[in-house]
Protein backbone atom coordinates (compact mmCIF):
# COMPACT_ATOMS: atom_id res chain seq x y z
CA UNK A 1 0.00 0.00 0.00
CA UNK A 2 1.57 3.29 -1.07
CA UNK A 3 0.03 6.58 -0.13
CA UNK A 4 0.10 9.33 -2.72
CA UNK A 5 1.97 11.74 -0.43
CA UNK A 6 4.73 9.16 0.10
CA UNK A 7 5.04 8.65 -3.64
CA UNK A 8 5.09 12.44 -4.09
CA UNK A 9 7.89 12.78 -1.52
CA UNK A 10 9.91 10.05 -3.28
CA UNK A 11 9.56 11.78 -6.66
CA UNK A 12 10.47 15.18 -5.24
CA UNK A 13 13.54 13.96 -3.32
CA UNK A 14 14.77 12.00 -6.35
CA UNK A 15 14.60 15.18 -8.38
CA UNK A 16 16.58 17.10 -5.78
CA UNK A 17 19.27 14.38 -5.62
CA UNK A 18 19.66 14.15 -9.39
CA UNK A 19 19.73 17.92 -9.79
CA UNK A 20 22.38 18.17 -7.05
CA UNK A 21 24.42 15.49 -8.81
CA UNK A 22 24.10 17.47 -12.02
CA UNK A 23 25.42 20.64 -10.36
CA UNK A 24 28.35 18.81 -8.73
CA UNK A 25 29.31 17.17 -12.02
CA UNK A 26 29.07 20.52 -13.76
CA UNK A 27 31.48 21.99 -11.22
CA UNK A 28 33.87 19.04 -11.63
CA UNK A 29 33.70 19.40 -15.38
CA UNK A 30 34.40 23.12 -15.13
CA UNK A 31 37.39 22.51 -12.83
CA UNK A 32 38.82 20.03 -15.33
CA UNK A 33 38.71 22.87 -17.82
CA UNK A 34 38.74 23.26 -21.55
CA UNK A 35 41.86 22.95 -23.68
CA UNK A 36 42.81 25.53 -26.29
CA UNK A 37 45.58 25.11 -28.84
CA UNK A 38 48.07 27.51 -30.40
CA UNK A 39 50.20 26.75 -33.45
CA UNK A 40 52.60 28.50 -35.81
CA UNK A 41 50.16 27.51 -38.58
CA UNK A 42 47.09 28.70 -36.67
CA UNK A 43 44.83 31.70 -37.12
CA UNK A 44 43.43 33.95 -34.41
CA UNK A 45 40.04 33.79 -36.14
CA UNK A 46 39.92 30.04 -35.49
CA UNK A 47 38.08 28.48 -32.57
CA UNK A 48 41.15 27.15 -30.74
CA UNK A 49 40.70 23.40 -31.19
CA UNK A 50 43.60 21.13 -32.07
CA UNK A 51 42.36 21.11 -35.68
CA UNK A 52 41.66 24.85 -35.76
CA UNK A 53 44.30 26.35 -33.44
CA UNK A 54 44.91 29.98 -32.63
CA UNK A 55 48.05 31.71 -33.87
CA UNK A 56 48.97 33.56 -30.67
CA UNK A 57 49.17 32.75 -26.99
CA UNK A 58 47.50 36.04 -26.12
CA UNK A 59 44.48 35.16 -28.28
CA UNK A 60 44.07 31.88 -26.45
CA UNK A 61 44.40 33.67 -23.14
CA UNK A 62 41.59 36.04 -24.08
CA UNK A 63 39.03 33.21 -23.96
CA UNK A 64 40.54 31.09 -21.16
CA UNK A 65 38.73 30.71 -17.86
CA UNK A 66 39.75 29.27 -14.50
CA UNK A 67 40.84 25.65 -14.89
CA UNK A 68 41.48 25.90 -18.63
CA UNK A 69 44.72 24.86 -20.32
CA UNK A 70 46.48 26.37 -23.31
CA UNK A 71 48.70 23.93 -25.21
CA UNK A 72 51.18 25.61 -27.52
CA UNK A 73 52.40 23.41 -30.35
CA UNK A 74 56.10 23.15 -31.07
CA UNK A 75 57.97 25.51 -33.35
CA UNK A 76 59.67 28.89 -33.47
CA UNK A 77 57.41 31.86 -32.76
CA UNK A 78 59.21 34.96 -34.09
CA UNK A 79 57.74 37.80 -32.04
CA UNK A 80 58.15 41.55 -32.32
CA UNK A 81 56.75 42.08 -28.81
CA UNK A 82 56.37 40.02 -25.69
CA UNK A 83 53.44 37.86 -24.65
CA UNK A 84 51.23 39.25 -21.89
CA UNK A 85 49.64 36.77 -19.49
CA UNK A 86 47.07 38.78 -17.60
CA UNK A 87 44.43 36.14 -16.99
CA UNK A 88 42.94 35.26 -13.61
CA UNK A 89 42.27 31.70 -12.55
CA UNK A 90 41.20 30.61 -9.08
CA UNK A 91 42.56 28.50 -6.20
CA UNK A 92 42.66 24.88 -7.35
CA UNK A 93 41.82 25.90 -10.93
CA UNK A 94 44.86 27.62 -12.40
CA UNK A 95 44.96 28.71 -16.02
CA UNK A 96 47.87 26.76 -17.50
CA UNK A 97 50.02 27.92 -20.41
CA UNK A 98 52.37 25.18 -21.54
CA UNK A 99 54.29 23.68 -24.41
CA UNK A 100 52.48 20.76 -25.99
CA UNK A 101 53.88 17.53 -24.46
CA UNK A 102 57.04 16.37 -26.21
CA UNK A 103 57.40 19.52 -28.33
CA UNK A 104 59.74 22.49 -27.97
CA UNK A 105 58.24 25.97 -28.12
CA UNK A 106 60.78 28.72 -28.85
CA UNK A 107 59.70 32.32 -28.33
CA UNK A 108 62.33 34.02 -30.44
CA UNK A 109 63.31 37.63 -29.82
CA UNK A 110 65.51 38.13 -32.86
CA UNK A 111 63.05 40.66 -34.28
CA UNK A 112 61.72 42.01 -30.99
CA UNK A 113 61.86 45.61 -29.85
CA UNK A 114 64.91 46.54 -27.81
CA UNK A 115 62.95 46.86 -24.55
CA UNK A 116 60.61 43.89 -25.04
CA UNK A 117 60.22 41.10 -22.49
CA UNK A 118 59.50 37.58 -23.72
CA UNK A 119 56.79 36.61 -21.19
CA UNK A 120 55.06 39.14 -18.94
CA UNK A 121 52.90 37.67 -16.16
CA UNK A 122 50.56 40.19 -14.57
CA UNK A 123 47.59 38.01 -13.61
CA UNK A 124 46.69 35.67 -10.78
CA UNK A 125 46.52 31.89 -10.49
CA UNK A 126 48.38 31.15 -13.73
CA UNK A 127 50.93 28.44 -14.49
CA UNK A 128 53.54 28.98 -17.22
CA UNK A 129 55.41 25.83 -18.21
CA UNK A 130 58.14 24.57 -20.52
CA UNK A 131 58.70 27.53 -22.85
CA UNK A 132 62.06 28.62 -24.27
CA UNK A 133 62.72 32.36 -24.33
CA UNK A 134 65.54 32.80 -26.81
CA UNK A 135 67.23 36.19 -26.94
CA UNK A 136 68.01 38.84 -27.73
CA UNK A 137 65.10 39.89 -25.52
CA UNK A 138 65.58 42.67 -22.98
CA UNK A 139 64.24 40.33 -20.28
CA UNK A 140 63.15 36.71 -20.36
CA UNK A 141 60.26 36.31 -17.91
CA UNK A 142 58.77 39.14 -15.86
CA UNK A 143 56.22 38.56 -13.09
CA UNK A 144 55.04 42.09 -12.34
CA UNK A 145 52.42 42.78 -9.63
CA UNK A 146 51.48 39.11 -10.03
CA UNK A 147 50.06 36.80 -7.39
CA UNK A 148 49.62 33.04 -6.91
CA UNK A 149 51.45 32.17 -10.14
CA UNK A 150 53.75 29.30 -11.14
CA UNK A 151 56.76 29.45 -13.48
CA UNK A 152 57.95 25.91 -14.13
CA UNK A 153 60.39 24.18 -16.47
CA UNK A 154 61.20 27.11 -18.74
CA UNK A 155 64.51 27.93 -20.40
CA UNK A 156 65.72 31.52 -20.76
CA UNK A 157 68.96 32.52 -22.43
CA UNK A 158 70.80 35.36 -24.14
CA UNK A 159 68.74 38.28 -22.89
CA UNK A 160 70.43 41.63 -22.35
CA UNK A 161 69.18 42.14 -18.78
CA UNK A 162 67.40 39.69 -16.46
CA UNK A 163 66.72 36.09 -17.26
CA UNK A 164 63.78 36.31 -14.85
CA UNK A 165 62.51 39.24 -12.79
CA UNK A 166 59.88 38.80 -10.07
CA UNK A 167 58.97 42.28 -8.95
CA UNK A 168 56.33 44.85 -8.11
CA UNK A 169 55.98 48.57 -7.64
CA UNK A 170 55.74 48.16 -3.86
CA UNK A 171 56.28 45.50 -1.20
CA UNK A 172 53.64 42.78 -1.40
CA UNK A 173 52.23 43.71 -4.80
CA UNK A 174 53.88 40.56 -6.12
CA UNK A 175 53.25 37.58 -3.85
CA UNK A 176 53.05 33.79 -3.72
CA UNK A 177 55.15 33.02 -6.80
CA UNK A 178 56.46 29.47 -7.30
CA UNK A 179 59.50 29.11 -9.59
CA UNK A 180 60.79 25.57 -10.17
CA UNK A 181 62.96 23.65 -12.60
CA UNK A 182 63.89 26.53 -14.90
CA UNK A 183 67.23 26.84 -16.70
CA UNK A 184 68.55 30.41 -16.82
CA UNK A 185 71.83 31.03 -18.65
CA UNK A 186 73.87 33.61 -20.60
CA UNK A 187 71.74 36.57 -19.59
CA UNK A 188 72.67 40.09 -18.49
CA UNK A 189 75.31 42.58 -19.48
CA UNK A 190 73.32 45.71 -20.27
CA UNK A 191 73.49 47.14 -16.74
CA UNK A 192 74.94 46.33 -13.32
CA UNK A 193 72.88 44.00 -11.17
CA UNK A 194 71.18 42.04 -13.94
CA UNK A 195 71.77 38.39 -14.76
CA UNK A 196 69.94 35.25 -13.62
CA UNK A 197 66.85 35.47 -11.37
CA UNK A 198 66.01 38.67 -9.52
CA UNK A 199 63.25 39.16 -6.94
CA UNK A 200 62.48 42.74 -5.92
CA UNK A 201 59.70 43.93 -3.56
CA UNK A 202 58.19 40.44 -3.61
CA UNK A 203 56.64 38.39 -0.83
CA UNK A 204 56.33 34.61 -0.41
CA UNK A 205 58.47 33.48 -3.35
CA UNK A 206 59.82 29.94 -3.78
CA UNK A 207 62.83 29.38 -6.05
CA UNK A 208 63.41 25.63 -6.19
CA UNK A 209 65.46 23.30 -8.36
CA UNK A 210 66.52 25.88 -10.93
CA UNK A 211 69.81 25.77 -12.85
CA UNK A 212 71.40 29.21 -13.19
CA UNK A 213 74.76 29.60 -14.90
CA UNK A 214 76.98 31.73 -17.10
CA UNK A 215 74.99 34.91 -16.53
CA UNK A 216 76.85 38.20 -16.88
CA UNK A 217 75.86 39.47 -13.47
CA UNK A 218 74.23 37.83 -10.46
CA UNK A 219 72.78 34.35 -10.05
CA UNK A 220 69.99 34.73 -7.47
CA UNK A 221 69.45 38.34 -6.44
CA UNK A 222 66.94 39.01 -3.63
CA UNK A 223 66.18 42.71 -3.08
CA UNK A 224 63.76 44.30 -0.64
CA UNK A 225 61.81 41.05 -0.24
CA UNK A 226 60.00 39.25 2.56
CA UNK A 227 59.95 35.44 2.80
CA UNK A 228 61.85 33.98 -0.13
CA UNK A 229 62.87 30.30 -0.09
CA UNK A 230 65.81 29.35 -2.33
CA UNK A 231 65.93 25.56 -2.23
CA UNK A 232 67.90 22.98 -4.21
CA UNK A 233 69.17 25.26 -6.95
CA UNK A 234 72.41 24.77 -8.88
CA UNK A 235 74.39 27.93 -9.65
CA UNK A 236 77.75 28.24 -11.34
CA UNK A 237 79.95 30.64 -13.25
CA UNK A 238 77.83 33.75 -12.85
CA UNK A 239 80.15 36.74 -12.98
CA UNK A 240 78.88 38.89 -10.09
CA UNK A 241 77.54 37.31 -6.90
CA UNK A 242 75.97 33.85 -6.91
CA UNK A 243 73.36 34.46 -4.16
CA UNK A 244 72.63 37.91 -2.77
CA UNK A 245 70.55 39.12 0.19
CA UNK A 246 69.92 42.86 -0.21
CA UNK A 247 67.57 44.59 2.25
CA UNK A 248 65.69 41.30 2.64
CA UNK A 249 63.98 39.62 5.59
CA UNK A 250 62.72 36.14 6.55
CA UNK A 251 64.55 34.53 3.64
CA UNK A 252 66.23 31.11 3.46
CA UNK A 253 68.86 29.60 1.17
CA UNK A 254 69.21 25.86 1.66
CA UNK A 255 70.44 22.77 -0.17
CA UNK A 256 71.88 24.83 -3.02
CA UNK A 257 75.03 23.71 -4.85
CA UNK A 258 77.14 26.67 -5.95
CA UNK A 259 80.42 26.19 -7.81
CA UNK A 260 82.83 27.80 -10.25
CA UNK A 261 84.22 25.81 -13.15
CA UNK A 262 86.00 28.72 -14.86
CA UNK A 263 89.10 30.60 -13.79
CA UNK A 264 89.21 34.25 -12.76
CA UNK A 265 90.77 35.11 -16.11
CA UNK A 266 87.40 34.44 -17.74
CA UNK A 267 85.82 37.28 -15.74
CA UNK A 268 86.12 40.86 -16.93
CA UNK A 269 87.30 42.19 -13.55
CA UNK A 270 89.71 39.30 -13.01
CA UNK A 271 87.85 38.01 -9.94
CA UNK A 272 85.64 35.05 -9.28
CA UNK A 273 82.20 35.80 -7.81
CA UNK A 274 81.26 35.69 -4.16
CA UNK A 275 79.18 32.73 -2.99
CA UNK A 276 76.57 34.44 -0.80
CA UNK A 277 76.62 38.16 -0.08
CA UNK A 278 74.65 40.20 2.48
CA UNK A 279 74.23 43.97 2.47
CA UNK A 280 71.81 46.86 2.78
CA UNK A 281 72.30 48.79 -0.41
CA UNK A 282 70.78 52.26 -0.40
CA UNK A 283 68.82 51.97 -3.65
CA UNK A 284 66.20 49.57 -2.25
CA UNK A 285 65.12 51.52 0.82
CA UNK A 286 64.41 50.67 4.44
CA UNK A 287 63.96 46.89 4.66
CA UNK A 288 67.25 46.00 6.37
CA UNK A 289 68.41 42.39 6.37
CA UNK A 290 66.91 40.55 9.31
CA UNK A 291 65.88 37.04 10.33
CA UNK A 292 67.55 35.22 7.43
CA UNK A 293 68.93 31.67 7.19
CA UNK A 294 71.71 30.05 5.12
CA UNK A 295 71.88 26.29 5.80
CA UNK A 296 72.95 23.02 4.22
CA UNK A 297 74.52 24.62 1.14
CA UNK A 298 77.75 23.71 -0.65
CA UNK A 299 79.92 26.52 -2.06
CA UNK A 300 82.96 25.57 -4.14
CA UNK A 301 85.64 27.79 -5.65
CA UNK A 302 84.32 31.31 -5.07
CA UNK A 303 86.49 34.35 -4.43
CA UNK A 304 84.78 34.61 -1.02
CA UNK A 305 82.29 32.02 0.16
CA UNK A 306 80.34 34.21 2.61
CA UNK A 307 80.58 37.99 2.70
CA UNK A 308 78.83 40.86 4.46
CA UNK A 309 79.60 44.35 3.13
CA UNK A 310 78.76 47.43 5.17
CA UNK A 311 77.94 49.76 2.31
CA UNK A 312 74.89 51.86 1.52
CA UNK A 313 72.62 51.86 4.57
CA UNK A 314 74.82 49.50 6.60
CA UNK A 315 73.11 48.10 9.69
CA UNK A 316 74.87 44.77 10.15
CA UNK A 317 73.76 41.15 10.22
CA UNK A 318 70.69 40.80 12.43
CA UNK A 319 69.11 37.55 13.67
CA UNK A 320 70.90 35.58 10.96
CA UNK A 321 71.70 31.85 11.08
CA UNK A 322 74.50 30.44 8.91
CA UNK A 323 74.60 26.74 9.74
CA UNK A 324 75.86 23.41 8.40
CA UNK A 325 77.25 24.80 5.17
CA UNK A 326 80.38 23.65 3.37
CA UNK A 327 82.54 26.48 2.01
CA UNK A 328 85.44 25.19 -0.10
CA UNK A 329 87.51 28.22 -1.05
CA UNK A 330 88.74 29.38 -4.43
CA UNK A 331 92.14 30.70 -5.49
CA UNK A 332 91.81 34.15 -3.88
CA UNK A 333 90.18 36.09 -1.08
CA UNK A 334 88.85 34.83 2.23
CA UNK A 335 86.46 31.94 2.62
CA UNK A 336 84.41 34.13 4.96
CA UNK A 337 84.65 37.92 5.27
CA UNK A 338 82.51 40.25 7.40
CA UNK A 339 82.85 44.02 7.50
CA UNK A 340 82.81 45.62 10.95
CA UNK A 341 79.40 47.12 11.69
CA UNK A 342 77.92 48.35 14.96
CA UNK A 343 74.60 46.84 13.93
CA UNK A 344 75.62 43.17 14.10
CA UNK A 345 73.13 41.45 16.38
CA UNK A 346 72.20 37.89 17.38
CA UNK A 347 73.88 36.25 14.38
CA UNK A 348 75.18 32.68 14.57
CA UNK A 349 77.72 30.79 12.45
CA UNK A 350 77.44 27.18 13.58
CA UNK A 351 78.53 23.75 12.26
CA UNK A 352 80.11 25.16 9.08
CA UNK A 353 83.19 23.99 7.21
CA UNK A 354 85.42 26.88 6.09
CA UNK A 355 88.22 25.37 4.01
CA UNK A 356 90.83 27.45 2.22
CA UNK A 357 92.79 26.24 -0.78
CA UNK A 358 95.28 29.09 -1.08
CA UNK A 359 97.73 31.03 1.07
CA UNK A 360 96.26 33.54 3.49
CA UNK A 361 93.75 33.50 6.31
CA UNK A 362 90.62 31.43 5.86
CA UNK A 363 88.44 34.09 7.44
CA UNK A 364 88.41 37.74 8.42
CA UNK A 365 85.72 38.39 11.03
CA UNK A 366 85.43 41.39 13.37
CA UNK A 367 85.22 40.96 17.13
CA UNK A 368 81.56 41.63 17.89
CA UNK A 369 79.15 40.51 20.58
CA UNK A 370 76.53 40.29 17.86
CA UNK A 371 78.46 37.61 15.93
CA UNK A 372 78.65 34.16 17.51
CA UNK A 373 80.91 31.47 16.00
CA UNK A 374 80.89 27.94 17.41
CA UNK A 375 81.46 24.33 16.37
CA UNK A 376 82.93 25.30 13.00
CA UNK A 377 85.87 23.82 11.13
CA UNK A 378 88.63 26.11 9.82
CA UNK A 379 91.14 24.37 7.60
CA UNK A 380 93.70 25.21 4.94
CA UNK A 381 95.43 28.44 4.07
CA UNK A 382 97.86 30.00 6.56
CA UNK A 383 95.57 29.92 9.56
CA UNK A 384 91.99 29.52 10.68
CA UNK A 385 90.42 32.94 11.10
CA UNK A 386 90.86 36.43 12.42
CA UNK A 387 88.11 36.87 14.98
CA UNK A 388 85.98 33.83 14.20
CA UNK A 389 87.68 31.05 16.13
CA UNK A 390 86.12 29.44 19.21
CA UNK A 391 87.06 26.72 21.70
CA UNK A 392 84.36 24.43 20.27
CA UNK A 393 85.87 24.39 16.76
CA UNK A 394 87.22 21.22 15.19
CA UNK A 395 90.22 22.33 13.16
CA UNK A 396 91.05 19.20 11.22
CA UNK A 397 91.05 18.08 7.62
CA UNK A 398 87.38 17.39 6.80
CA UNK A 399 88.35 14.34 4.72
CA UNK A 400 85.84 14.79 1.94
CA UNK A 401 85.01 11.88 -0.34
CA UNK A 402 86.32 13.77 -3.38
CA UNK A 403 87.88 17.09 -2.45
CA UNK A 404 88.02 19.74 -5.20
CA UNK A 405 85.44 18.11 -7.44
CA UNK A 406 82.52 19.91 -9.09
CA UNK A 407 80.15 17.20 -7.92
CA UNK A 408 78.12 17.91 -4.79
CA UNK A 409 78.39 14.32 -3.54
CA UNK A 410 82.17 14.71 -3.32
CA UNK A 411 81.71 16.91 -0.25
CA UNK A 412 80.32 14.12 1.90
CA UNK A 413 82.49 13.11 4.84
CA UNK A 414 84.49 9.92 4.90
CA UNK A 415 83.90 7.46 7.73
CA UNK A 416 87.13 8.51 9.44
CA UNK A 417 86.41 12.25 9.38
CA UNK A 418 87.00 14.04 12.68
CA UNK A 419 83.94 16.21 11.95
CA UNK A 420 81.45 13.40 12.48
CA UNK A 421 79.29 13.93 15.55
CA UNK A 422 81.10 17.16 16.50
CA UNK A 423 78.34 19.59 15.62
CA UNK A 424 75.83 21.12 18.00
CA UNK A 425 72.06 20.58 17.94
CA UNK A 426 70.13 23.32 16.13
CA UNK A 427 66.35 23.56 16.04
CA UNK A 428 66.56 25.32 12.67
CA UNK A 429 68.44 22.42 11.03
CA UNK A 430 66.49 19.16 10.78
CA UNK A 431 68.02 17.62 7.65
CA UNK A 432 71.11 17.87 5.45
CA UNK A 433 72.00 18.85 1.89
CA UNK A 434 70.54 15.62 0.49
CA UNK A 435 67.43 15.78 2.66
CA UNK A 436 68.60 13.10 5.10
CA UNK A 437 67.44 13.48 8.67
CA UNK A 438 69.48 15.28 11.31
CA UNK A 439 70.53 14.28 13.87
CA UNK A 440 71.41 10.61 13.39
CA UNK A 441 71.69 8.72 16.69
CA UNK A 442 71.55 12.04 18.50
CA UNK A 443 74.58 13.62 16.83
CA UNK A 444 75.14 16.42 14.33
CA UNK A 445 78.01 16.41 11.87
CA UNK A 446 79.78 19.59 10.84
CA UNK A 447 79.17 20.59 7.22
CA UNK A 448 76.39 20.24 4.67
CA UNK A 449 76.20 16.43 4.72
CA UNK A 450 75.23 14.21 7.64
CA UNK A 451 77.26 11.00 7.46
CA UNK A 452 75.38 7.73 7.22
CA UNK A 453 76.78 4.21 6.84
CA UNK A 454 75.02 4.05 3.48
CA UNK A 455 76.17 7.31 1.93
CA UNK A 456 73.39 9.38 0.42
CA UNK A 457 73.14 9.38 -3.35
CA UNK A 458 73.45 12.85 -4.76
CA UNK A 459 70.47 13.79 -6.91
CA UNK A 460 71.48 17.36 -7.65
CA UNK A 461 71.05 18.10 -11.40
CA UNK A 462 74.46 18.72 -12.92
CA UNK A 463 74.61 20.93 -16.01
CA UNK A 464 77.53 20.48 -18.37
CA UNK A 465 80.23 22.92 -17.25
CA UNK A 466 80.52 25.84 -19.63
CA UNK A 467 83.01 28.60 -20.23
CA UNK A 468 81.22 31.85 -19.55
CA UNK A 469 81.68 34.34 -22.42
CA UNK A 470 83.76 37.34 -21.43
CA UNK A 471 81.46 40.31 -20.81
CA UNK A 472 82.02 43.47 -22.81
CA UNK A 473 82.13 45.60 -19.65
CA UNK A 474 83.82 45.29 -16.28
CA UNK A 475 81.82 43.95 -13.36
CA UNK A 476 82.12 45.00 -9.76
CA UNK A 477 81.94 42.34 -7.07
CA UNK A 478 80.01 44.71 -4.82
CA UNK A 479 77.19 45.89 -7.02
CA UNK A 480 74.86 48.79 -6.36
CA UNK A 481 71.54 48.00 -7.92
CA UNK A 482 69.09 50.10 -9.86
CA UNK A 483 65.33 49.86 -9.53
CA UNK A 484 63.63 47.53 -12.03
CA UNK A 485 63.10 49.12 -15.38
CA UNK A 486 59.48 50.02 -15.97
CA UNK A 487 58.56 49.42 -19.57
CA UNK A 488 55.29 49.75 -21.39
CA UNK A 489 54.86 46.32 -22.90
CA UNK A 490 53.27 46.12 -26.32
CA UNK A 491 51.89 42.61 -26.62
CA UNK A 492 49.88 40.49 -28.97
CA UNK A 493 46.24 41.56 -28.85
CA UNK A 494 43.20 39.46 -29.77
CA UNK A 495 41.11 40.36 -32.82
CA UNK A 496 38.03 42.50 -32.26
CA UNK A 497 35.66 39.57 -32.65
CA UNK A 498 36.21 36.69 -30.25
CA UNK A 499 34.64 33.43 -31.27
CA UNK A 500 33.84 30.59 -28.92
CA UNK A 501 35.45 27.18 -28.94
CA UNK A 502 34.07 23.76 -29.70
CA UNK A 503 35.88 21.88 -26.94
CA UNK A 504 33.49 20.20 -24.53
CA UNK A 505 33.92 18.13 -21.42
CA UNK A 506 33.79 14.33 -21.86
CA UNK A 507 31.06 14.34 -19.20
CA UNK A 508 28.70 16.60 -21.21
CA UNK A 509 26.22 13.95 -22.53
CA UNK A 510 25.87 12.36 -19.10
CA UNK A 511 25.50 15.76 -17.50
CA UNK A 512 22.58 16.66 -19.74
CA UNK A 513 20.86 13.30 -19.14
CA UNK A 514 21.21 13.57 -15.36
CA UNK A 515 20.13 17.19 -15.38
CA UNK A 516 17.16 16.50 -17.63
CA UNK A 517 15.88 13.59 -15.55
CA UNK A 518 16.30 15.63 -12.38
CA UNK A 519 14.36 18.54 -13.85
CA UNK A 520 11.50 16.26 -15.00
CA UNK A 521 11.26 14.65 -11.57
CA UNK A 522 11.18 18.04 -9.89
CA UNK A 523 8.47 19.21 -12.29
CA UNK A 524 6.48 16.02 -11.73
CA UNK A 525 6.80 16.37 -7.99
CA UNK A 526 5.55 19.94 -8.15
CA UNK A 527 2.51 18.92 -10.26
CA UNK A 528 1.64 16.12 -7.84
CA UNK A 529 2.03 18.52 -4.92
CA UNK A 530 -0.44 21.02 -6.48
CA UNK A 531 -2.90 18.22 -7.30
CA UNK A 532 -2.68 16.77 -3.79
CA UNK A 533 -3.29 20.16 -2.20
CA UNK A 534 -6.52 20.50 -4.19
CA UNK A 535 -7.65 17.07 -3.09
CA UNK A 536 -6.28 17.08 0.44
CA UNK A 537 -9.63 15.99 1.88
CA UNK A 538 -9.29 12.68 0.10
CA UNK A 539 -6.87 9.93 0.92
CA UNK A 540 -6.55 7.74 -2.17
CA UNK A 541 -5.00 4.35 -1.69
CA UNK A 542 -3.28 2.37 -4.43
CA UNK A 543 -3.62 -1.39 -4.06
Amino acid sequence: MIRWHSFLLFIFMSGICLTGTFLVMMQTSRAAGAVYYVSTTGNDNNVGTIDQPFASISRAGSVAKAGDRIDVRGGVYALSDGVLIGTTGSPGALITYEAYPGEQVILDGSHAKADATCLVIMGQYNSVKNFTCQGPWFQGILAWNAQHDQIIGNSVHDTTAYGMLIAGDKMGSTADIFVQGNTIFHNGGVQNGTGGIDATYATAVTLAGNIIYGNRGLGLDINGCDTVDMVGNVLHDNTGVEIQYNNTINTTAEQNFVYESTSASNHADGKLPHGVQFGNFSDIGANPINNNVVRNNIFVGQDTGFIYVSVGLGGGLKNTVVANNTFYGGPGGFVVYIDPDAGHQNTQFVNNIFMGTHSGWVGDVPQSAGLQFQHNTWWGGDGNAIGGASASDVNANPQFVGEGSLDAASYQLQAASALRGKGVHLATVTNDFAGSKRPIQGSYDIGAYQYASAQAVDVTPQPTPIVTPTPTQAWRTQVVFGAPKTTKYAVQGPPATIKGHTNTSPFSPLLYIVGGVGALLLLGGAIFWVWSRRNKSKTPIVE
